[in-house]
């Protein structure tokens, strides 16, 4: 069988690298169908690899704007083209884009191919715009995969929260979460070679692109599905070895005298900074806090400004590439923060399973599943949307929470455990071949036992 992964954002490239290997594994061929742009670097990229396509993606700064999206819209069409011709037996594809919805049923129509659509994140559903969304602009984006649903043979969602916010079906629709690939399967380490164009923008010379993709020079800006829920900083190689050493559990520790709490991540527009500083500012006056921060992004002086102004001791170090070197600053740290506006409409983020792979407990306020893993693994302490306005009483109740998760050893345990459970690859590949074989998309010879 052939297959098809497609999606247009580098932050997705971890999870369709997973998926494509799942399919090889299995003796079938997976051709990745990406675009030429990195998201996080804003430029364009010459990238060469065997059983990948990388189609043009118009380059942009800003993540919102009309621009981006436009330029997403041409990006859809390409790879639209390219699949249509490519004699494809199943097409995969992750969503966002929106517009993939639509070229999907369009393709399917024609050629009669099987389709996976994939829910990563919900745009415009996490736009802070809640006034907007009966506008027409925006119902329209929404209804770009609204309206293509049903031609899917199996729905995933990233998270079960999706599930509860769409009407889905229930007989062909799985959560299949997010996992971390171990550095000998990460594709980059498999044999692709890259190239930057200096400045981003894409050399017609140079960069290999499909027939049909567009390479005007436009510079475009684009809408923001990245910097939700998949706001890791150098996403590409964060991820350590699937199966988590025991020593990071026994070797981790939280002195009594201080509380040494961690940021990963894009310090970006959907982290809660005033609550996060409200919080932290108010556990100092308990027991001294260091925030230890290891990312970047357009809200960084802020981010560390509310945290000195609350009294809270801050350690940036910037983006951390290196995973023992993340390890070792993890291992010093008794709690994680994943704290994000009340407006932002995901269940899981990428930062909570960084966390949980190193066994850090969580400060969440996402709703969803992490609320609920939060609630009943004793993985860390939920955090309300009141909490700058609740009582003092209610308040300690929390900061006295947050203190026993910080120095209870089993906690630790509980965090990898349940990355173990539901996040490594082994998990994922689980969840694809259940579904798959319920939805009679691989022959029963080859499902694994």
């Amino acid at each position: 069988m052939k297959v098809a992964i497609v999606t247009h954002s580098s932050t997705f490239e971890d999870r369709a690298e997973a998926v494509a290997q799942f399919f090889e594994e299995k003796g079938h061929t997976a051709v990745r169908v990406f675009s030429d742009f990195d998201h996080h670097g804003k430029r364009t990229v010459q990238r060469e690899a065997e059983n990948h396509v990388y189609i043009h993606l118009r380059p942009y700064t800003r993540n919102l704007s009309l621009t981006r999206l436009m330029a997403i819209r041409r990006f859809a069409l390409d790879a639209g083209a390219y699949l249509e011709s490519g004699g494809f037996d199943l097409i995969y594809f992750m969503i966002p884009a929106n517009s993939f919805a639509a070229e999907a049923e369009r393709i399917r129509r024609k050629t009669g191919v099987r389709v996976i659509f994939d829910l990563i994140d919900l745009w415009p559903e996490s736009l802070p715009l809640r006034a907007a969304a009966h506008l027409t602009p925006i119902r329209r984006w929404r209804n770009l995969r609204d309206h293509h649903l049903g031609c899917a043979d199996v729905i995933f969602t990233e998270c079960g929260f999706y599930r509860e916010q769409l009407d889905l079906p229930e007989n062909r629709t799985y959560t299949l979460y997010w996992c971390k690939l171990s550095g000998d399967n990460k594709y980059r380490a498999s044999g692709e070679r890259i190239r930057t164009d200096p400045g981003g923008a894409p050399n017609p010379e140079k960069t290999a692109v499909h027939d049909n993709a567009t390479r005007d020079n436009v510079a475009r800006d684009n809408i923001a599905h990245d910097n939700v829920a998949h706001d890791n900083i150098a996403h590409d190689v964060i991820a350590h070895d699937a199966v988590v050493d025991d020593a990071v559990v026994r070797k981790s520790s939280c002195p009594e005298q201080s509380l040494r709490i961690a940021y990963i991540g894009a310090i970006n527009n959907i982290i809660d900074i005033p609550r996060i500083a409200y919080l932290l500012g108010a556990l100092n006056r308990r027991r001294k806090v260091i925030a230890d921060i290891i990312g970047e992004g357009e809200h960084r002086d802020d981010f560390i400004r509310e945290l000195r102004n609350s009294g809270v001791e801050t350690v940036c170090r910037g983006a951390v590439y290196e995973e023992d070197r993340k390890a070792e600053i993890l291992s010093r740290c008794c709690l994680g923060i994943n704290v994000m506006r009340t407006d932002v409409h995901v269940g899981l983020s990428m930062k909570s399973i960084d966390y949980l792979s190193y066994g850090v407990p969580l400060i969440n306020s996402i709703k969803g599943d992490l609320w609920e893993f939060a609630s009943t693994c004793g993985i860390g302490v939920n955090i309300p949307d009141n909490l700058m306005t609740m009582t003092e009483e209610d308040l300690n109740l929390i900061l006295d929470r947050l203190i026993a998760v910080a120095e209870d050893p089993q906690a630790r345990r509980k965090c990898v455990d349940l990355y173990r459970r539901n996040f490594t690859q082994e998990a994922f590949n689980r969840t694809l071949e259940r579904a798959l074989e319920e939805q009679k998309l691989l022959p029963r010879s080859s499902i694994i036992a």
